[in-house]
């Protein structure tokens, strides 16, 4: 495992911490028996396929990345029920939601 951390510490540099993190979200995603799988074969340890992880996991990460931002915007059209375009709003964030979570989120918050 260290070597594997190690290895892509090297290669992906000032991007590490951003690339595992895409990584982990793809992986969160998998059935939890591909997770076992992963942990118990050690293949989650495979460097050749921990590198391909951020690529997959990537517009998970930016989806919830854009989710945070709107929660983080009280002046956003999802956060204010008198705004017109709420409705727009609220089924982009349920697209959103579906895209990194496998499930619909209804309402704002």
């Amino acid at each position: 495992m260290q070597a594997t951390v190690s290895l892509l510490q090297e290669e992906w540099g000032g991007a590490y911490e951003r690339n595992l993190q895409a990584a982990r979200l793809f992986v969160s995603r998998l059935p939890q028996m591909v997770q076992d799988e992963l942990d118990m074969t050690g293949l989650g340890d495979d460097a050749a396929l921990v590198r391909r992880c951020p690529e997959l996991g990537r517009p998970l990460l930016e989806a919830a990345e854009q989710i945070a931002k709107v929660h983080q915007d009280r002046a956003h059209p999802y956060n204010r029920r008198e705004d017109p375009r709420h409705e727009a709003a609220v089924a982009e964030m349920q697209r959103l939601y579906a895209k990194v979570y496998g499930t619909r989120r209804v309402g704002a918050s």
